[in-house]
């Protein structure tokens, strides 16, 4: 399944998927693995990116709706922790970003927000 996610390891690579956004609707998750939550939480992630690929694939091929969205992966690491100011506890982090304009960042481990902010986020998206 993780191969509907980008994996960002670099200040480089976020930037790029952050430059991205204001044309394609992005998600990047936060996860330190090591985490209880992050390791309950990864699969999750996975899977809701998995079906919005195979249902953005379907549409291509006239057979559903392109929900044309980057989902990205980042690990706490040495590189990336200097990036960020999140205490463990608030892992793992969402942000949500459409547009130049529109951003919502949801901390902790909540499937349920996952799907609410991708749906605000789409309706963002559609606004334009």
């Amino acid at each position: 399944m993780a191969n509907h996610i980008t994996h960002l390891t670099t200040k480089t690579e976020h930037d790029a998927a952050v430059s991205a956004a204001t044309q394609t609707p992005t998600v990047i998750y936060l996860s330190n693995s090591p985490l209880p939550a992050c390791k309950a939480f990864t699969p999750r992630y996975e899977a809701l990116a998995a079906k919005y690929n195979d249902d953005a694939e379907a549409a291509r091929s006239g057979n559903g709706n392109d929900n044309g969205i980057n989902f990205c992966m980042m690990e706490l690491s040495s590189e990336t922790s200097p990036m960020f100011k999140f205490a463990p506890n608030q892992l793992p982090v969402l942000v949500f970003m459409v547009t130049e304009t529109w951003c919502r960042t949801i901390m902790g481990a909540n499937a349920k927000e996952l799907e609410t902010g991708i749906g605000e986020m789409m309706k963002e998206a559609r606004r334009g």
